[in-house]
């Protein structure tokens, strides 16, 4: 394939996405990693059309949201400069990576359970500090949207234990003990939600 016709098939593609979805779709599943995260059809579907992403129907929630992650495709996508995903999510200068990282708001007192960045300053908090994701009318409930990427986001964070200790997971294979180095929880404040970092 030419480079011109290379070109002219991502842009089709992402133009695809734009209009069928909000381009932050594909960001959140790239940053949630090899484990993924649940999304709904109106997001996926377009993103499995372009080759972005691929779903697993077997593995489905309580919400009817299918496992979704991303591609090869999809994170060349968000790496690519003149891709239109990535110049969607600049961050203004101001700000890091477009949110205000913030000192003094009181954490919560559960992680509780989260559905599976570069997205979001993930990498910037301290033990404490949270920042707002505003809520959107393509997201009018980021708490719900966003748990398993916080959840991704202490995963990535774990490391395996001192001792080498290993254990079972559910596919029966043996892998090592993880223990978890930053711990982050995400919950529903007025207008939108609150990120913290809580370890």
């Amino acid at each position: 394939m030419t480079a011109k016709k290379t070109t002219t098939a991502r842009k089709n593609a992402a133009k695809k996405v734009d209009e069928a979805t909000p381009v932050i779709g594909l960001a959140e599943i790239v940053a949630s990693g090899a484990n993924g995260m649940y999304t709904s059809p109106e997001v996926h579907a377009p993103l499995v059309e372009a080759g972005f992403v691929e779903i697993n129907p077997d593995m489905v929630n309580e919400a009817g949201e299918i496992a979704t992650r991303a591609t090869h495709k999809g994170i060349e996508e968000m790496q690519t400069p003149e891709s239109t995903a990535t110049e969607a999510v600049a961050a203004p200068v101001t700000e890091v990576k477009g949110f205000k990282i913030e000192d003094g708001i009181p954490a919560p007192t559960s992680v509780g359970r989260g559905r599976g960045g570069n997205v979001y300053p993930f990498d910037e908090l301290e033990p404490g500090q949270s920042f707002f994701v505003e809520a959107t009318e393509d997201r009018p409930n980021p708490a719900k949207a966003l748990a398993s990427t916080v959840s991704s986001a202490t995963a990535r964070y774990a490391v395996p234990c001192e001792s080498g200790a290993t254990k079972l997971n559910k596919k029966g294979e043996t892998v090592p003990v993880m223990v978890k180095t930053r711990e982050f929880a995400i919950r529903k404040v007025e207008g939108g939600a609150r990120i913290w970092r809580i370890a």
